[in-house]
Protein backbone atom coordinates (compact mmCIF):
# COMPACT_ATOMS: atom_id res chain seq x y z
CA UNK A 1 0.00 0.00 0.00
CA UNK A 2 3.13 2.65 0.73
CA UNK A 3 4.84 1.59 -2.28
CA UNK A 4 1.28 2.62 -4.38
CA UNK A 5 1.14 5.78 -2.41
CA UNK A 6 4.62 6.38 -3.24
CA UNK A 7 4.31 6.10 -7.13
CA UNK A 8 0.73 8.01 -7.10
CA UNK A 9 3.02 11.00 -5.75
CA UNK A 10 5.91 10.62 -7.97
CA UNK A 11 3.23 10.60 -10.93
CA UNK A 12 2.67 14.22 -9.55
CA UNK A 13 5.32 17.15 -10.40
CA UNK A 14 6.47 18.92 -7.71
CA UNK A 15 6.21 22.50 -6.97
CA UNK A 16 9.82 23.55 -8.38
CA UNK A 17 9.27 21.07 -11.25
CA UNK A 18 5.66 22.85 -12.34
CA UNK A 19 7.61 26.20 -11.67
CA UNK A 20 10.54 25.47 -13.74
CA UNK A 21 8.35 24.26 -16.64
CA UNK A 22 6.20 27.26 -16.83
CA UNK A 23 9.15 29.31 -16.89
CA UNK A 24 10.62 27.24 -19.69
CA UNK A 25 7.06 27.85 -21.27
CA UNK A 26 7.18 31.41 -21.22
CA UNK A 27 10.14 31.27 -22.12
CA UNK A 28 10.15 29.42 -25.33
CA UNK A 29 7.10 32.00 -26.28
CA UNK A 30 8.98 34.83 -25.55
CA UNK A 31 11.90 33.58 -28.22
CA UNK A 32 9.13 32.40 -30.89
CA UNK A 33 6.52 35.55 -30.91
CA UNK A 34 3.83 33.39 -31.62
CA UNK A 35 0.63 35.69 -31.39
CA UNK A 36 -2.26 35.14 -28.63
CA UNK A 37 -5.15 33.04 -29.64
CA UNK A 38 -8.11 34.91 -31.33
CA UNK A 39 -11.66 33.85 -31.82
CA UNK A 40 -13.87 35.78 -34.86
CA UNK A 41 -17.46 35.56 -34.21
CA UNK A 42 -19.66 36.01 -37.18
CA UNK A 43 -23.47 35.70 -37.68
CA UNK A 44 -24.92 34.37 -41.21
CA UNK A 45 -28.17 35.90 -42.12
CA UNK A 46 -31.29 33.40 -42.32
CA UNK A 47 -31.56 32.69 -45.92
CA UNK A 48 -34.18 34.55 -47.04
CA UNK A 49 -34.93 36.80 -43.99
CA UNK A 50 -36.27 40.22 -44.55
CA UNK A 51 -37.87 39.36 -47.70
CA UNK A 52 -41.42 38.09 -49.08
CA UNK A 53 -40.80 34.63 -46.98
CA UNK A 54 -41.69 36.94 -43.80
CA UNK A 55 -39.07 35.57 -41.22
CA UNK A 56 -37.87 38.78 -39.41
CA UNK A 57 -35.10 38.97 -36.44
CA UNK A 58 -36.95 40.69 -33.82
CA UNK A 59 -33.70 39.66 -31.10
CA UNK A 60 -30.40 38.21 -30.72
CA UNK A 61 -28.00 38.23 -27.93
CA UNK A 62 -24.45 36.75 -27.85
CA UNK A 63 -22.33 35.84 -24.72
CA UNK A 64 -19.07 34.71 -25.04
CA UNK A 65 -18.28 33.25 -21.47
CA UNK A 66 -21.29 35.03 -19.67
CA UNK A 67 -20.35 38.41 -21.17
CA UNK A 68 -22.53 39.78 -23.83
CA UNK A 69 -21.13 40.90 -27.00
CA UNK A 70 -21.69 44.39 -28.19
CA UNK A 71 -23.28 43.53 -32.03
CA UNK A 72 -24.65 45.48 -34.56
CA UNK A 73 -28.25 46.54 -35.00
CA UNK A 74 -31.38 44.09 -35.90
CA UNK A 75 -31.58 45.56 -39.46
CA UNK A 76 -27.84 44.91 -40.47
CA UNK A 77 -27.79 41.35 -38.71
CA UNK A 78 -31.35 40.81 -40.78
CA UNK A 79 -29.86 41.22 -44.25
CA UNK A 80 -28.92 37.84 -46.13
CA UNK A 81 -24.75 37.10 -45.93
CA UNK A 82 -22.40 36.90 -43.19
CA UNK A 83 -22.05 39.34 -40.62
CA UNK A 84 -19.00 39.93 -38.25
CA UNK A 85 -20.10 40.10 -34.80
CA UNK A 86 -16.97 39.95 -33.12
CA UNK A 87 -13.10 39.87 -33.14
CA UNK A 88 -11.30 38.97 -29.54
CA UNK A 89 -8.11 38.39 -28.58
CA UNK A 90 -7.94 35.87 -25.75
CA UNK A 91 -5.98 34.14 -23.19
CA UNK A 92 -5.69 30.21 -24.00
CA UNK A 93 -8.39 28.22 -22.87
CA UNK A 94 -12.04 27.28 -22.95
CA UNK A 95 -14.64 29.75 -24.34
CA UNK A 96 -18.06 29.22 -24.41
CA UNK A 97 -20.51 30.97 -27.26
CA UNK A 98 -23.99 30.95 -26.15
CA UNK A 99 -26.57 32.29 -28.96
CA UNK A 100 -29.81 33.82 -28.34
CA UNK A 101 -32.14 34.72 -31.23
CA UNK A 102 -35.75 35.47 -31.99
CA UNK A 103 -37.31 35.30 -35.42
CA UNK A 104 -41.08 36.57 -36.35
CA UNK A 105 -43.30 35.54 -38.69
CA UNK A 106 -44.66 38.58 -40.41
CA UNK A 107 -46.31 37.36 -43.16
CA UNK A 108 -50.28 37.01 -42.50
CA UNK A 109 -52.34 34.56 -43.82
CA UNK A 110 -55.31 33.61 -42.30
CA UNK A 111 -54.59 29.60 -43.51
CA UNK A 112 -51.36 29.84 -42.36
CA UNK A 113 -50.01 28.02 -39.08
CA UNK A 114 -46.92 30.30 -38.77
CA UNK A 115 -48.12 33.38 -38.53
CA UNK A 116 -47.64 35.86 -36.38
CA UNK A 117 -45.36 32.66 -34.96
CA UNK A 118 -42.10 33.42 -32.57
CA UNK A 119 -39.04 30.83 -32.70
CA UNK A 120 -36.63 31.69 -29.93
CA UNK A 121 -33.71 30.03 -30.68
CA UNK A 122 -30.72 29.24 -28.35
CA UNK A 123 -27.33 27.16 -29.43
CA UNK A 124 -24.21 26.86 -27.51
CA UNK A 125 -20.42 26.06 -28.47
CA UNK A 126 -17.46 25.32 -26.54
CA UNK A 127 -14.07 26.05 -28.50
CA UNK A 128 -10.35 25.64 -27.09
CA UNK A 129 -8.02 28.04 -28.24
CA UNK A 130 -3.92 28.25 -27.60
CA UNK A 131 -1.70 30.96 -28.86
CA UNK A 132 -0.62 30.78 -32.47
CA UNK A 133 -4.61 29.54 -33.22
CA UNK A 134 -7.45 31.57 -34.94
CA UNK A 135 -10.95 30.19 -33.87
CA UNK A 136 -13.74 31.18 -36.54
CA UNK A 137 -17.34 30.77 -35.36
CA UNK A 138 -20.02 30.92 -37.17
CA UNK A 139 -23.66 31.48 -36.21
CA UNK A 140 -26.06 29.79 -38.40
CA UNK A 141 -29.59 29.74 -38.48
CA UNK A 142 -31.32 27.41 -40.60
CA UNK A 143 -34.95 26.84 -42.07
CA UNK A 144 -36.39 23.46 -42.24
CA UNK A 145 -38.58 22.88 -45.05
CA UNK A 146 -39.86 19.46 -44.00
CA UNK A 147 -40.25 20.12 -40.32
CA UNK A 148 -43.60 18.25 -39.44
CA UNK A 149 -44.02 20.70 -36.34
CA UNK A 150 -44.30 24.84 -37.05
CA UNK A 151 -42.29 24.91 -33.96
CA UNK A 152 -39.25 23.10 -35.61
CA UNK A 153 -39.16 25.21 -39.06
CA UNK A 154 -36.16 27.14 -37.98
CA UNK A 155 -33.22 25.50 -35.93
CA UNK A 156 -29.50 27.80 -34.97
CA UNK A 157 -26.62 25.67 -34.88
CA UNK A 158 -22.48 26.64 -34.76
CA UNK A 159 -19.79 25.97 -37.35
CA UNK A 160 -16.48 26.39 -35.76
CA UNK A 161 -13.19 26.12 -37.55
CA UNK A 162 -9.52 26.76 -36.74
CA UNK A 163 -6.30 28.09 -38.44
CA UNK A 164 -3.11 29.20 -37.31
CA UNK A 165 -1.84 32.84 -36.90
CA UNK A 166 1.60 31.97 -36.27
CA UNK A 167 3.95 32.11 -39.37
CA UNK A 168 5.78 28.76 -40.15
CA UNK A 169 9.55 28.81 -40.19
CA UNK A 170 11.17 29.27 -43.48
CA UNK A 171 13.52 26.09 -42.91
CA UNK A 172 15.63 25.21 -46.08
CA UNK A 173 14.83 21.51 -46.90
CA UNK A 174 18.13 20.03 -48.09
CA UNK A 175 18.54 18.46 -51.34
CA UNK A 176 18.20 14.47 -51.18
CA UNK A 177 21.51 13.08 -53.08
CA UNK A 178 20.63 11.42 -56.40
CA UNK A 179 21.04 7.78 -56.18
CA UNK A 180 21.47 7.60 -59.64
CA UNK A 181 19.58 6.19 -62.68
CA UNK A 182 17.24 3.32 -62.07
CA UNK A 183 18.68 -0.04 -62.75
CA UNK A 184 16.90 -1.83 -65.28
CA UNK A 185 15.53 -5.20 -64.34
CA UNK A 186 17.18 -7.78 -64.75
CA UNK A 187 15.50 -11.09 -65.87
CA UNK A 188 16.67 -13.85 -64.83
CA UNK A 189 16.91 -17.84 -66.55
CA UNK A 190 14.44 -20.10 -65.68
CA UNK A 191 15.98 -22.56 -63.31
CA UNK A 192 16.36 -25.85 -64.80
CA UNK A 193 15.45 -28.92 -63.05
CA UNK A 194 18.08 -31.01 -60.97
CA UNK A 195 17.88 -34.96 -61.66
CA UNK A 196 17.36 -37.12 -58.90
CA UNK A 197 20.34 -38.64 -57.60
Amino acid sequence: MALLATSARAAEPSAVEQRAREDLDRQLQEMVKTPPPEIVISFEGLPGAGTSRGYKLVEADFLVNGQPLAIPGLDKLNGPGLHRLAVLTVEEGSYTLVSHVTYANESWNLFSEESGFLWKLTASVTVQVQRGLRARVRVLPAINPTAPDPRLKLKLSHDVKAEMTAAMADVAIPDVPDAGAPVAAVAQAPAKPTPPP
